[in-house]
């Protein structure tokens, strides 16, 4: 793998000095894809001095083993570079031992340089994969959203799902004729779950308020797809953006179980939470805010969080971690201008930050930003995110506030909901495609706007439910609608026309407690699908060939692959998957027990 990288010029940002020498960060996020004796090499460096290198995580933390201090010192006397880092445990050694990149791999890093003088030059850098390594996975799903479970494929293309939609409003905003407003309030869903003890579903939502901005409003049902018009509110605050989780899986605090995010615009600014035992009677956080808000014209503008929230459970990392608005620097930064957003001040972007306790949290880290691929004034609104298993999935807000609902129309803004993807909960692999877009029906109620801002698994669909507005950014209604799709269908592989698509896995080594079935989520109606394992040299393992499986012929969520040969031979052994698709879309496989979930 090629990155190509340079030395970022903002001295204030990524380079310091010590009295060892000058730090210098280098742009390029490198995806280490690597194995046992793996090595990354630096092409054509220029630089004077001694040299040595670290690998940090994309927040700056440096990973151990990896640091300065472990590096072997160099120098540019070559046009190609091979980094060393000592093994701490043989550092007093003759022999010293090497250690090499393979315990980082699908890991994604940045490089920083130690140099004697500033601006060193590095023309690219190249990761020698080494011997590759088995990826080591449990039962499943296993999603094919990225390229993480493909080794080689061809004839197949990703095609992103599109949620089916409900053609009515779910829960309308009601009437606000404050100030001879005549209009629809603000209203967003905040979180929507399944209660155990009740066997009834709860909503809550934020809403304009009557004596302060947005209320916290709560509901129940006994259908996910059916609400109550009124709910009972819960909480009041004078702010935007708010959204909660249950935290009773992974919080053991009874009284804390329900965490609140929102933001508030009382003195202090800035985002705040709240905590509760059951979801009605909560209670602010003493020492409120947790992020702070800057005003326009302070030097910390640009590292001030904006009016949106999205916190949720990373179940990758085990802690709490929470999508923020940010603004950036300036229009120059990025060379344009919202249209909602003061003149000079640029455009709404959204960074990450992480908490341990919910109460405590990161500085927050830019995730979305523009690139060129994006088109016209693009900006980023938040994300909710789903986690599943060990992927998170972040159904992105995309707002475009210099493009009109209408052709001949005022241009007032749209909005439109895409997909994100994470393995690791720090880098981030935006999906171009439009996800959840705007009705395409002139009038509809989510005409102009269709923001993911909860969701909810149940039985075997997803439920989405999201920001409808009918006009534009700053006017006209908004409302609640329901969207769904079946369960882990966000993104899917299919073979393209009549041909035949082939898709090979990475090497895999099950790491459950039993292997004797294999699964897979396909929509082979009209086609079929067939899948044939490989071990580690490769060779088709007798049994369980293309030959000896039965064809799949049908949609299902989860269809069972049938051999002749047990499975249960492969536990601990690194295999490899093919898969056979004609006229067919693949979305995930699993594998497991009998009573493995699907």
């Amino acid at each position: 793998m090629t990155e190509f990288l340079k030395v970022i010029r903002d001295r204030r940002a990524v380079e310091s000095s010590s009295s060892r020498g000058h730090v210098s960060i280098l742009t390029g996020q490198v995806t280490v894809r690597s194995g046992k004796g793996s090595k990354l090499i630096l092409n054509d460096l220029r630089a004077a001095g001694e040299l040595r290198v670290q690998l940090t995580d994309l927040d700056g933390t440096l990973i151990p083993g990896f640091t300065f201090d472990d590096c072997v010192p160099f120098r540019a006397d070559e046009s190609t570079i091979e980094v060393e880092w000592l093994a701490a445990a043989n550092k007093t050694e003759r022999k010293p031992g090497l250690v090499d990149l393979s315990r980082l791999d699908g890991r994604t890093v940045c490089i920083q340089i130690l140099a004697d003088e500033h601006n060193p030059k590095c023309r690219c850098t190249t990761v020698i994969s080494g011997e590759p390594l088995p990826l080591r996975i449990g039962p499943g799903p296993h999603l094919f959203v990225d390229d993480v479970f493909v080794a080689k494929s061809e004839n197949l293309a990703y095609t992103t799902t599109h949620p089916e939609r409900c053609d009515t409003p779910l829960i309308e905003g009601a009437t606000n004729r404050n100030s001879q407003i005549v209009s629809r309030d603000r209203i967003a869903p905040g979180a929507v779950m399944h209660d155990t003890e009740t066997s009834l579903f709860r909503m809550w939502n934020w809403k304009a308020g009557n004596s302060v901005r947005s209320e916290l409003v709560h509901r129940t049902s006994n259908n996910p797809s059916c609400w109550p018009e009124r709910g009972e509110t819960v909480f009041c605050f004078d702010g935007f953006g708010s959204k909660l989780i249950d935290s009773s899986p992974y919080c053991d605090d009874e009284l804390r179980r329900f965490k609140f995010a929102y933001f508030n615009y009382e003195p202090p600014m800035g985002t705040c939470v709240a905590f509760s035992p059951d979801g009605i009677e909560w209670e602010p956080y003493a020492a409120n805010p947790i992020l702070p808000f800057y005003p326009i014209g302070d030097p910390q503008w640009a590292n001030g969080v904006g009016d949106i929230t999205d916190p949720f459970w990373d179940s990758i990392n085990r802690q709490y971690a929470a999508f923020v608005k940010m603004p950036s620097a300036s229009a120059q930064e990025f060379g344009v201008q919202s249209r909602t957003v003061k003149q000079g001040l640029g455009i709404r972007l959204t960074a990450l930050t992480t908490s341990t306790d919910f109460m405590h949290w990161t500085r927050p880290r830019r995730v979305f930003i523009p690139d060129e691929l994006d088109e016209g004034v693009t900006e980023f609104y938040g994300a909710e995110v789903l986690p599943r298993k060990n992927i998170l999935i972040a159904f992105v807000r995309i707002l475009r506030d210099d493009v009109s609902a209408e052709s001949d129309g005022p241009i007032e803004g749209i909005g439109y909901t895409t997909i994100a993807t994470s393995r690791d909960g720090k880098s981030w692999q935006r999906h171009r495609d439009v996800f959840l877009d705007r009705s395409s029906m002139a009038g509809a109620f989510d005409r102009a706007f269709a923001w993911i801002y909860a969701t909810l698994e149940w039985q075997n669909r997803v439920y989405l439910y999201y920001a409808a507005y009918n006009e534009g950014h700053k006017t006209g209604q908004r409302s609640i609608g329901l969207a769904s799709l079946p369960r882990d269908r966000f993104v899917g592989l299919e073979s393209r026309g009549s041909m035949e698509g082939h898709l090979v896995t990475p090497l895999l080594i099950h790491t459950g407690q039993q292997m004797d079935s294999l699964w897979v989520n396909v929509n082979a109606r009209g086609g079929e699908l067939r899948v044939q394992v490989r071990d580690a040299r490769n060779r088709v393992i007798d049994g369980l060939s293309f030959d000896d499986s039965k064809a799949m012929i049908s949609d299902s969520l989860a269809h069972q692959v049938e051999y002749p040969t047990d499975l249960r031979a492969l536990q601990g052994l690194p295999f490899r998957l093919e898969f056979a698709l004609r006229d067919a879309t693949l979305f995930s496989f699993s594998l497991g027990g009998s009573h493995s979930e699907r």
